[in-house]
């Protein structure tokens, strides 16, 4: 199927999820318009983020660089896949486009909406109505300070709501107030992402598990089994199976019911420990010595 969006002849709209190659798109239509005899400095990319700009111009140019460098048959391939002509012509002007871009007085213009709009404000002030020479005050993190103050002040005004009920688990779980603070910076710095990635969906944060679940090589029974399997586990079976066997039964903990425990994998292991350790209602078993076993211990 062809794509639209690597002919320079035409305009195009792409919309689609993160991860779907749109930045590859992208360089990809930047390489047609070198192709077609556009100068760089006559080409302007916007996108969202300093980093996202940074990254597409580097993009461009190890793609720029890898037809300079590339073999006859990787030439051919490359040129297939920007859907451009294959002909003498033109893979000569895709050897010399690196070369071209290096040396060239006016680079390729990647940029931030931001800062394309903060450029247009500096040229013509007076057209736009703000003073000429002006400043932007970077108070990113000041802002981003107050919007977390004010998600958590919203939390506390509604213990009982979703929100506030999933920030009680976090902090069951140990999420400390930095971590929380960080997470929601995370969140904040990249809403834009998150917005497009679930602007579809009626249930946006259930989508977002869902796709970091198929992402993730993760199961809760591998989890807890990998847990179990592991040696330091082990090694803490066989201190605490020794030090019952040495001091005698304490309070519910018996001895005999850890022998062996040690040497068993996976399920097996579980099942034990459980067994073990803990009552038939799911409450550890109490460990607190009785008068019996105090005069047993040494």
């Amino acid at each position: 199927m062809s794509n639209v969006a690597l002919d320079p002849t035409r305009s195009a709209a792409v919309l689609a999820s993160a991860g779907t190659g749109k930045t590859w798109t992208l360089t990809g239509r930047i390489l047609r318009l070198l192709l077609a005899g556009a100068a760089p400095g006559g080409i302007l990319a916007l996108t969202f983020t300093r980093k996202a700009a940074a990254e597409m111009r580097e993009r461009v140019v190890a793609r720029l660089q890898q037809l300079a460098f590339a073999d006859d048959e990787e030439l051919g391939v490359a040129l297939a896949e920007l859907e451009a002509p294959d002909d003498a012509a033109h893979r000569q002007r895709a050897r010399a486009l690196f070369v071209d871009y290096v040396h060239t007085e006016l680079p390729l213009r990647a940029s931030t909406l931001h800062a394309f709009c903060q450029e247009l404000l500096g040229r013509f002030p007076l057209e736009a109505g703000v003073p000429a020479g002006f400043t932007l005050a970077e108070r990113e993190d000041e802002w981003l300070g107050q919007a977390i103050e004010q998600v958590l002040a919203k939390l506390h005004r509604a213990p009982d709501s979703a929100e506030a009920l999933a920030l009680q688990v976090l902090a069951e779980e140990g999420v400390g107030e930095w971590e929380l603070r960080e997470t929601l910076r995370g969140l904040l710095q990249r809403r834009a992402e998150t917005w497009a990635a679930t602007e579809d969906h009626e249930s946006p944060l259930e989508s977002l598990c869902e796709a970091l679940a198929q992402r993730l090589p993760w199961s809760a029974d591998e989890a807890v089994h990998g847990a179990i399997d592991a040696d330091a586990c082990g090694l803490h079976i066989s201190m605490l199976h020794g030090l019952l066997r040495e001091v005698g039964n304490v309070g519910q903990l018996r001895a005999a019911a850890l022998d062996g425990v040690h040497e068993m994998r996976g399920a097996t292991r579980l099942r034990a420990l459980r067994a073990a350790l803990y009552t038939q209602t799911g409450a550890p078993r109490a460990f607190k010595p009785t008068p019996r076993d105090s005069t047993l211990m040494p």
